[in-house]
């Protein structure tokens, strides 16, 4: 009833009357007063004028199962949004842990599980994710496609692209600053400017003489395929220093930002030799992280970090749903990625570029060029031999660093 209450606010920019919200939702005033101050309590600044009604003012940056919900419509049946169900917790050990529970004793597929707060978050190859409260975001994806196992692990690729787009609307709406949808997006107040002489609370001590990596907007012609195959003129958004400020994947899953990890994908399920139980998809985003732990402070970063802006994090939520959604169903109809080849390949960051294949005992530099419709990394050697490597079985590094 919270998350209905929450919708109702968020979707008028007008007062609206406690009997409306009565009639609407067939609840008492007594009820209607007694959400208004949870949500209150929770940190939503609502103004409430007698004969006018409620208005909420400010939202605050949480990822609560209301804060999620009010910004989607939950259908039973919908092509647009398959998350069905919400579930918080202000701390666990593990979503991934808490969702193959969920998962083993009958919860619905399209259940989505968030935390503010992991005591025992895992990477690949069972590395640690470091997990501090109230500035990440940390949730998993239940799911149960009908699909061979053999297919399962291409929802990685899929989970990726839409962490990628949905990190990277956020930042598009950071650089347009437009005002009318940055208070649904940015942690304080809103400046008409540019900003790049924004000075007031949307930037933590941002101003046009911050050291900040401030947001500037320009237009460039950008290549990752060594002339190969250039992209039509596109934004970019250039911070301060002069770093490219966009979100891009580097194989198979990692989200990396200005050269920097700024998100870690892990996938696990339950299957037979022929059908898949489920599959759970575990997501962790550095969004407002200010410090890091010197074991990841030079591969890490977070969104703040590299743009000095403080965004909230149930928008990415709900940014990546949309997207997720979209890329799922169409994933479904032919279990590969077929659908997605050109477009992830787009994101590549190791596209066109030399890497270093570690795979058992021994290492090789080859020619990365893009995926095939199942996840596999082409790669050209040295020779002039194409060959096609697992996600899983190797490990892909820069030659000269982390991408």
């Amino acid at each position: 009833m919270k998350s209905k209450i929450l919708r109702m606010l968020r979707n008028t920019d007008e007062f609206i009357s406690g009997q409306s919200i009565c009639d609407t939702l067939n609840i008492s005033r007594t009820a209607v007063w007694k959400y208004i101050n949870q949500l209150k309590m929770e940190g939503y600044e609502i103004e409430a004028i007698s004969n006018k009604g409620y208005h909420i003012v400010q939202y605050p940056d949480i990822v609560t199962k209301e804060e999620i919900e009010s910004q989607l419509v939950l259908k039973e049946s919908e092509t647009e949004n398959i998350i069905k169900k919400v579930v918080f917790y202000d701390e666990v050990d593990s979503t991934n842990n808490v969702a193959k529970q969920a998962a083993e004793d009958g919860e619905q597929s399209g259940t989505l599980f968030v935390t503010e707060h992991q005591t025992a978050g895992r990477g690949r190859r069972g590395k640690t994710w470091v997990s501090p409260a109230g500035s990440e975001i940390f949730m998993t994806l239940l799911l149960r496609p009908e699909i061979n196992p053999a297919a399962a692990p291409m929802l990685t690729i899929i989970t990726a692209m839409a962490v990628a787009y949905a990190l990277n609307d956020i930042i598009k709406d950071i650089s347009n600053n437009n005002a009318n949808d940055m208070t649904n997006h940015v942690v304080g107040d809103i400046s008409k400017n540019s900003i790049k002489d924004i000075s007031n609370p949307i930037v933590e001590d941002a101003s046009s003489n911050s050291d900040k990596n401030i947001l500037n907007f320009i237009v460039e012609d950008t290549s990752k395929n060594g002339g190969k195959d250039i992209l039509n003129p596109i934004v970019k958004n250039i911070s301060k220093n002069g770093v490219p400020v966009e979100c891009f994947i580097k194989w198979p899953n990692d989200i990396v930002m200005g050269n920097h990890k700024i998100c870690g994908i892990l996938t696990e399920m339950s299957a037979e030799p022929d059908w898949t139980n489920y599959v759970v998809i575990g997501i962790g985003i550095n969004v407002n992280t200010e410090q890091f732990d010197d074991e990841v402070n030079g591969i890490a970063t977070s969104i703040y970090r590299q743009t000095g802006v403080k965004v909230k994090r149930s928008t990415i939520i709900v940014h990546f749903i949309k997207h997720f959604s979209q890329m799922y169903t169409k994933f479904i109809e032919t279990c590969d990625l077929s659908a997605f080849i050109e477009d992830y390949n787009t994101l590549l960051i190791n596209c066109g570029r030399q890497v270093q294949i570690h795979e058992n005992n021994c290492s090789y530099t080859a020619l990365a060029q893009g995926i095939d419709k199942f996840g596999r990394l082409i790669v050209e050697k040295e020779d002039g031999q194409k060959t096609e490597i697992m996600a899983g079985e190797v490990s892909v590094r820069g030659l000269y660093g982390y991408v």
